[in-house]
């Protein structure tokens, strides 16, 4: 036979349980970095909740990214590699990359350079 005082005790480790999955607990590790690439010209804003990552690219102290140079920074976390597509503006093109934990942006048309003040994203997560 169970003790009744002993109800009030699993009730409560339940409710402790379920608090650490609680979605207040879980905003406060989302977290929000900002890195810039070598050359100056893109602004990188990481966005990471868990082992969730997401990478904006902008344009930074320079409108347009000239063709075949490669604007590049190394990312301080261990991610899977992916790769994404972006379309600038009046029909310029690029390619953001994550690739060994660094981030490329680059022009991919030489008469039309990528211009654009918001770039791309990309979704990956930790290794």
């Amino acid at each position: 036979m169970v003790s009744i005082q002993i109800l009030p005790i699993v009730n409560i480790l339940l409710f402790l349980t379920l608090m650490k999955f609680s979605t207040v607990e879980n905003l406060s590790t989302f977290k929000i970095q900002e890195f810039f690439s070598t050359p100056t010209g893109v602004k990188f804003t990481i966005f990471q909740y868990g082992d969730l990552i997401l990478i904006a690219a902008y344009t930074n102290l320079i409108e347009t990214l000239k063709y075949g140079i490669e604007y590049k920074c190394n990312l301080p976390l261990n991610c899977h590699n992916t790769a994404t597509a972006i379309t600038g503006n009046n029909g310029s093109s690029g390619q953001f990359t994550l690739v060994n934990n660094v981030l490329t942006v680059q022009s991919t048309d030489s008469q039309l350079p990528l211009k654009n003040t918001f770039m791309g994203q990309l979704t990956t997560f930790l290794k």
